[in-house]
């Protein structure tokens, strides 16, 4: 607990966010199944004023799952991973879409015993610094094939507005991660999506949320879709020049 205690007394957080990770570590050190524990998410990143408090938790055995609690107020999402799975995700096994943005790269350890997760920490960072693999044509054509076949699939629901809206949050934000994919960025999760998006492409981010305003107006929608498909595959030329968007 000394090493936690100090990695969290040096996190650029409030007062009540230290005494929530405090609170939390000292918890999971009274387990005598968890091996090592990580601040991941925003307060890892920096930021004064986090919405909530992601931690990572390596335990013994194949464990997997998540739990969200409150301490001292403030909401923490755990997320558990049994030694065995996540060496098996994580060293090899089953690596990760090289695409998405390490997870671990930006991790703070407030305890480690068998030094998984610093090895892992550094193996994410080695993987940002050479940043993602470029996209292979076969990738755009399938990329391009994806978008097409969703503006495809909202059209054909657009009577059933449930549907409806779940399809295009879903389009919105695969056409801001083809974006980002496209350009040779890393694709964040897409919570922070938007936030990553304003960074790099204001007027495409802008162009997703009038889109996102109007989900319960399908046509309204449909007419920003195929922008948003065109924008985000402009380095490849666009959609394809058959595909039109029709309303009778």
């Amino acid at each position: 607990m000394p090493h936690a205690e100090a990695a969290i007394a040096d996190l650029p957080v409030g007062a009540n966010h230290k005494k929530a990770l405090l609170a939390v570590a000292r918890d999971l050190a009274r387990d005598r199944h968890v091996l090592a524990v990580a601040i991941t998410g925003s307060i890892s990143r920096g930021c004064p004023d986090p919405k909530d408090i992601d931690l990572v938790v390596l335990t013994r055995g194949s464990r997997y799952g998540t739990r969200r609690r409150m301490y001292r107020g403030e909401r923490v999402h755990m997320l558990t991973r049994g030694i065995e799975r996540f060496l098996a995700s994580h060293l090899g096994t089953r690596s990760r879409p090289f695409t998405l943005r390490p997870p671990l790269a930006d991790a703070v350890i407030l305890w480690d015993h068998e030094q998984v997760f610093a090895h892992s920490r550094a193996r994410a960072r080695r993987r940002l610094a050479r940043g993602p693999r470029r996209a292979t044509a076969a990738e755009v054509a399938r990329l391009r094939a994806e978008l097409v076949e969703a503006l495809d699939d909202l059209q054909t629901c657009s009577s059933d507005r449930l549907a409806f809206s779940i399809l295009a949050t879903d389009y919105i934000a695969r056409c801001g991660e083809v974006y980002l994919r496209l350009r040779g960025a890393w694709i964040p999760p897409r919570k922070n999506l938007l936030a990553e998006l304003d960074a790099s492409a204001p007027e495409l981010a802008k162009l997703c949320r009038r889109a996102l305003s109007h989900l319960v107006e399908p046509k309204a929608v449909m007419r920003l879709a195929r922008g948003l498909a065109e924008t985000a595959l402009a380095p490849v030329g666009g959609l394809t020049e058959e595909y039109e968007v029709r309303w009778d």
